[in-house]
């Protein structure tokens, strides 16, 4: 039997190269039996033609014949899509236009957009400060909720005595009104400050006036670093922008409302009618009186006298055309608060403008004489009216007891000091008042005083001693009565730091007007004793104070009137230790004499002081605790409708109480500490 290698090459002999169509046996042989197959070492392919398939084109239909109507036959159909691109062969220009139109149309929409968005914004503002903003609170009367008028004492912006509605006056038109907003929200909100030489800002001089002229807290006196500051400013204004801002749009306002009749020297048939019936414009004093209060703000002696004029302006039209109608009595009462309103800015301006002048100069002087005589051209008529009192001279002098024009403003001259601790006491002074005991009110002397000044301390002592009386009257007010407190702290804080030049130096306050600011003090300190009533207690059994609007009025009350209690006490120590060094050693207080021993207060006068100082610390510590109780509840559980309510009525008058408090505490404990190293 043949090996299987040998059976394979005879096999290939004898038939030769195998043809491509038909294997033959053997390799059939192979292709059955692989395992008998060798592998043979070498491939023949290059015989084998290559072959492909592409796919199978459709066929086109046959072309009509020659003479043949294709018409009545069959329509050809449609030639396949292709894939090439379709390539835009419109013009370059038109291309270009299209593009920048589009452009130009997106422009046009966002800039649409845009300006409507704005304006819905701006009349969203507007319409808010109307309504809420520039709303009186929601205070019932009938109801009691505000038994001490603190809402009477709202900043009006035109429109808050019509219909109770508050906002601007729709008689001032669409522009003014909106005008008036835009004051409100400059003033208000803010519009930041400007870059400007301008906006260098003293603290003294340009921020506005203290009734306890404490420039910073840390225990300074009466008017201490008053005229140092006053000095380095030079009149300079605060640079705020806001303020600004406000004063143009508020003049503004006054010139459209002056232009539809609404002003306080306007003419025609309105003024006759209101001589006739008495009373001025409302909206106009509102407006007046926004304007001079930035004006005041802003500071600078060119708007300080523009300030001045407008309170003038305002006086002199409350003074021109008195509602006399018995039945007008809330127009009446709001005519009065008005006057003392402006006569005490009056103769807080006057008293910034004198500071700005130079020691020792007639200028100075003159302004200060201008704002004593502003003070009390505000208080004593308000108080003789109050009184049924005449404003005859026969008839106020008769309320001076043991007092003539002859004996009064008698004072004995005595050297100029060199120097003074507290830097307010001037070189003339009256005979020593006799020491008090520790805890009483010194008893005015009116030996010293200039006949106004004597028949003003009578009209307040009459004051306070029906203060406490039923009978209803116009001083019988809340609202009245804390203007006129107001009126009498802020006179007794100019005359302890008067500097008039009264002799060869003007370094330190004529001691005359410091006899007459003590003066001033303890019938003051008499009054607002007789206005105090002890703070209301809590309505709830935890002893937490209640948001109850009525609460919150007396509460209020109790601690403004603390507040002004402890400012007069204080005040009052520390002109008496002033007068009483000053009645031991003609140098000067704390001066050396001439064996080098240093002068001090009497020790009676320093028991006297201590007392006061006590009892004014514990009031006013008293008065800023009340105030941050009420402020920290209605931070917490203020966000109903009652909590709204209340602190739109009584939001800013509770933290300028805790302010005020603040401040006089901080004066009787930088006083008080001098007082225990001098015992």
């Amino acid at each position: 039997m043949l090996s299987h290698s040998r059976l394979v090459t005879r096999s290939l002999r004898s038939t030769g190269t195998p043809r491509l169509g038909r294997p033959p046996a053997v390799v059939r042989l192979v292709v059955a039996a692989p395992h008998l197959a060798v592998v043979p070492t070498r491939r023949h392919y290059a015989a084998r033609p290559p072959s492909f398939t592409t796919p199978a084109e459709p066929d086109l239909p046959p072309l009509p014949a020659h003479g043949h109507d294709h018409h009545h036959d069959k329509p050809l159909e449609p030639l396949p899509p292709t894939n090439l691109p379709i390539e835009d062969y419109a013009s370059p220009l038109v291309h270009t236009a299209s593009f920048f139109g589009q452009l130009f149309r997106y422009a046009v929409s966002g800039s649409v957009a845009i300006v409507a968005t704005t304006a819905l914004a701006v009349v969203a503002v507007h319409l808010y400060v109307e309504h809420v903003e520039l709303a009186p609170p929601d205070l019932d009367p009938s109801r009691g909720d505000d038994p001490h008028d603190w809402a009477l004492e709202q900043p009006g912006w035109s429109g808050l005595h019509t219909d109770k509605r508050g906002g601007t006056d729709s008689r001032l038109g669409v522009l003014a009104r909106a005008a008036v907003r835009g004051a409100f929200i400059a003033q208000t909100w803010g519009s930041g400050s400007l870059a400007s030489p301008l906006a260098e800002q003293a603290p003294a001089a340009t921020a506005p006036s203290s009734a306890f002229a404490v420039a910073r807290m840390g225990g300074d006196m009466i008017g201490a670093k008053h005229n140092a500051a006053a000095a380095a400013s030079q009149g300079r204004q605060v640079g705020d922008g806001g303020w600004l801002l406000a004063e143009r749009y508020l003049l503004y306002a006054l010139s459209r409302a002056a232009a539809r009749g609404i002003a306080l020297d306007d003419g025609g048939s309105t003024w006759e009618q209101r001589v006739d019936h008495g009373g001025v414009d409302r909206a106009a004093v509102e407006l007046e009186e926004r304007l001079a209060g930035v004006r005041e703000r802003i500071g600078g002696r060119a708007r300080l006298e523009a300030a001045r004029d407008g309170w003038e302006r305002i006086y002199f039209a409350l003074q021109a055309s008195p509602t006399t109608d018995p039945a007008r009595g809330d127009e009446q009462a709001w005519e009065q608060r008005e006057t003392l309103v402006a006569t005490r800015k009056l103769g807080e301006l006057s008293a910034r403008i004198a500071d700005l002048w130079q020691e020792g100069t007639d200028e100075r002087r003159v302004e200060n004489d201008r704002a004593e005589g502003y003070f009390l051209g505000g208080l004593v008529p308000v108080l003789a009216r109050g009184e049924s009192q005449s404003l005859k001279g026969a008839a106020l002098d008769a309320l001076v007891p043991g007092a003539t024009a002859s004996q009064a403003g008698t004072a004995t001259k005595h050297a100029s000091p060199s120097s003074s601790f507290f830097g307010f006491w001037a070189r003339s002074h009256p005979p020593a008042t006799p020491a008090t005991q520790p805890g009483a009110t010194p008893s005015p002397d009116t030996a010293h005083l200039s006949p106004e000044l004597a028949h003003l301390v009578a009209l307040v002592q009459r004051a306070s001693s029906s203060a406490s009386s039923l009978e209803p009257s116009l001083l019988s007010r809340p609202a009245t009565q804390r203007a006129l407190l107001a009126s009498l702290v802020s006179l007794e804080t100019f005359l302890a730091r008067r500097r008039d030049p009264s002799s060869s130096s003007a370094t330190t306050p004529s001691l005359r007007s410091l006899a007459a600011a003590q003066s001033i003090q303890s019938a003051a300190l008499s009054y607002a004793r007789a206005l105090s009533t002890p703070p209301p207690s809590p309505e709830s059994a935890t002893g937490v104070p209640s948001l109850e609007p009525a609460h919150v009025s007396r509460a209020l009350t109790a601690a403004y009137t603390a507040t002004r209690i402890a400012a007069l006490e204080t005040h009052l120590a520390e002109c008496t230790l002033a007068r009483s060094a000053l009645s031991y050693s003609s140098s000067g207080l704390f001066s050396r004499g001439a064996g080098g021993a240093a002068r001090a207060p009497a020790k009676t006068d320093l028991d006297a002081a201590r007392a006061l100082l006590g009892a004014a610390l514990s009031r006013a510590e008293r008065a800023a605790d009340d105030s941050a109780a009420l402020l920290a509840l209605l931070e917490t559980e203020g966000k109903g409708r009652k909590g709204r309510t209340v602190e739109k009525a009584f939001g800013e008058s509770l933290r300028r109480a805790r302010r005020d408090a603040e401040k006089v505490r901080e004066l009787g404990r930088g006083l008080e500490r001098f007082v225990q190293a001098q015992a």
